[in-house]
């Protein structure tokens, strides 16, 4: 590669004088080789430059052969939001429920609930947890391409959690994405879809724990 910073990654001919093609990540060639003759995403080109489509066609961009689809960080982001949950018994909800309760006037009174030593420690547990999955998706973003998966989904997509969206756009659309280039590695996905799963359960929970304990609060309320 005459000039590594703008080369993107792709097959081209190998440096090695051999005639095969390789697989240039972007950074470095890898250890991914194939025969002139045989299917490739792009069609040999001279060394140095960038390929065209095979047979000018827009094919499908296919990832080498046996190339990894699986990563530590990828399945640290699925299953981070599960801290979160745990976290959530830290916090007093029906003690929250009564608050509101003999308080009805006090508009402050939610936000003294919230500030409970429970919840104060689910906030640090959380903004914890978005901070290393925006880490962890770079460092999945980046091991895949270096692992030969052609214009993997952008770990960008995990900054999304800082709105309050969470991981589950960056797990699902990095699985569709790499299903495409390799056949593989729709897993993340469907663990995502169950961590969701157990979220939204969790979530109700807490709702009618609340809802039950707000109302044996109430004055005049009995239970039959």
């Amino acid at each position: 590669m005459s000039d590594t910073t703008r080369t993107p990654p792709g097959w081209y001919t190998a440096p090695d004088g051999s005639g095969r093609l390789q697989w240039w990540n972007g950074t470095a060639w890898t250890d991914h080789y194939a025969a002139p003759s045989e299917p490739a995403p792009y069609a040999s080109a001279p060394s140095g430059s960038a390929l065209s489509a095979s047979s000018g066609s827009a094919a499908e961009e296919r990832a080498p052969e046996g190339a990894p689809v699986h990563t530590v960080w990828i399945w640290l982001i699925v299953l981070l939001p599960l801290v979160g949950l745990i976290g959530v018994s830290l916090i007093d909800w029906p003690g929250y429920a009564a608050l509101i309760v003999a308080s009805p006037g006090d508009p402050l009174v939610v936000y003294r609930a919230l500030l409970s030593p429970g919840y104060l420690v689910l906030l640090a547990i959380g903004w914890l947890c978005t901070a290393a999955s925006i880490l962890f998706a770079w460092l999945d973003w980046r091991r895949l391409l270096r692992a030969g998966v052609p214009r993997p989904f952008s770990w960008a997509w995990i900054l999304l959690a800082l709105a309050g969206v969470g991981s589950a756009v960056y797990s699902i659309g990095r699985s569709v994405v790499v299903r495409r280039r390799t056949g593989r590695g729709i897993a993340p996905m469907w663990v995502t879809i169950a961590v969701l799963a157990a979220g939204l359960l969790t979530g109700l929970g807490i709702a009618g724990l609340i809802v039950s304990a707000a109302l044996g609060s109430a004055p005049g309320y009995t239970v039959d």
